[in-house]
């Protein structure tokens, strides 16, 4: 049985509360996920804290990391501390160098851990403090989506309805439609992929859903970051502003995009396209973040152009031994440096792609089923049991 001292101020609002009668944590929530025997115990030596998820607490500093106990681990030189967080925007860029204070003021090296699902943060900071624990990608996804789901229908008082799960049941709808593109929250790359997308392709051809919704000035000024580039490829600056009030298509109003992402209602609108246009949560060079907007392709045998962070299809394909659609699509945008080009170039791909007659793109696709079907196969079969063991065979 796997034993947590959780020393997470109360005041983090930790967001799940399923897996125990006490504060939940990432540790908590996964482990009853993926039936791994859990307990919450004082007296053990290894101690967790989860940083805060609340929307509201999104943009704190790293002033948060003040907050833990840390006179406790100096007082109790058994006790080892790994900081946890469940959200992307905990880069450890931001962190470390307070981080690394607070270690060396309470005499804690080799005795605290920061969780990270960013691979190339290992490349970044092996060797320094605090010391890097690794959460897999699609495991951190895969439980945080099923964690999410069960928390958002016991509220309902629904927990009986059918289980959340990744397994995808054709229904033969007829397709009809080129692509689709789904979104709800705006973000910078989202923005400008969006925009060009509506701007460039014939409105019939695909399928737009959400654009537009919560949207955030600190994204409207990184994209604005760019302007040169932007201006570059010919785009209107204020069109591109304007086109923030865009709404697209509603398949389901529900709040978060993965308790829609297997629903039957979606799940017919995507299987009635050939490929997904796929809208990541983030798009950058000094991450890779893999959410369900990538890997529901994979479950359910569908190609797809990604507007993401820089090397994802690279890393997909090297980590986990999915292979991409290079046969279709030009994927080399993948490894730009600039978001704006990748969203650009990524975008033209699928210009070019719309622009086929259907049939001979639906050829392509149809082209390309062996590659499916291994993707299925690599995705079906990923461990995410031992993944999350394994981080702690390294304590």
């Amino acid at each position: 049985m796997l034993k947590i001292h959780n020393l997470t101020p109360d005041h983090f609002h930790p967001r799940y509360k399923l897996s125990s009668n006490k504060k939940a944590t990432l540790f908590s929530d996964f482990c009853w996920r993926l039936g791994v025997a859990f307990s919450f115990d004082e007296e053990s030596n290894l101690c967790e804290v989860e940083l805060p998820f609340d929307d509201d607490q999104m943009e704190l500093s790293c002033d948060i990391l003040y907050d833990i106990d840390w006179d406790y681990l100096k007082k109790n030189t058994n006790k080892k501390l790994i900081i946890t967080h469940r959200i992307i925007c905990y880069n450890l860029s931001n962190y470390i160098k307070t981080l690394t204070q607070l270690i060396e003021k309470y005499e804690l090296q080799d005795r605290v851990y920061w969780l990270t699902c960013n691979p190339y943060e290992l490349n970044f900071y092996n060797g320094v403090t605090p010391k890097l624990l690794y959460l897999d990608s699609l495991t951190l996804a895969y439980c945080e989506a099923y964690v999410a789901y069960y928390s958002e229908i016991s509220r309902r008082d629904d927990i009986n309805s059918q289980e959340y799960s990744f397994e995808y049941v054709p229904s033969n709808r007829e397709v009809t439609k080129y692509f689709i593109s789904s979104t709800r929250s705006t973000k910078a790359h989202r923005l400008l992929s969006t925009y060009l997308i509506k701007d460039k392709i014939d409105s019939n051809k695909g399928i737009v859903t959400f654009h537009g919704i919560q949207d955030g000035k600190n994204q409207l000024e990184y994209l604005l970051s760019q302007k040169d580039r932007i201006l570059s490829f010919g785009i209107d600056i204020d069109k591109l502003i304007d086109f923030k009030n865009f709404r697209g298509e509603v398949i389901d109003n529900v709040n978060r995009a993965f308790l829609v992402s297997y629903k039957d209602v979606f799940v017919k609108e995507v299987e009635s396209t050939l490929i997904n246009y796929v809208q990541e949560s983030t798009s950058n060079s000094n991450e890779i973040f893999i959410t369900e907007k990538i890997w529901q392709n994979y479950s359910m045998g569908r190609p797809f152009i990604l507007n993401g962070c820089r090397g994802t299809l690279k890393y997909l394909s090297r980590y986990y031994g999915f292979k991409s659609f290079d046969s279709i699509f030009d994927e080399s945008y993948d490894m730009m440096d600039n978001f704006i080009d990748r969203a650009y170039y990524g975008v033209e791909e699928l210009i070019k792609f719309c622009n086929l007659p259907f049939e001979e793109a639906q050829a392509k696709v149809n082209s390309v089923q062996h590659i499916l079907d291994h993707n299925k196969k690599v995705f079906n079969s990923i461990d995410h049991r031992k993944n999350l063991l394994r981080i702690f065979d390294a304590i």
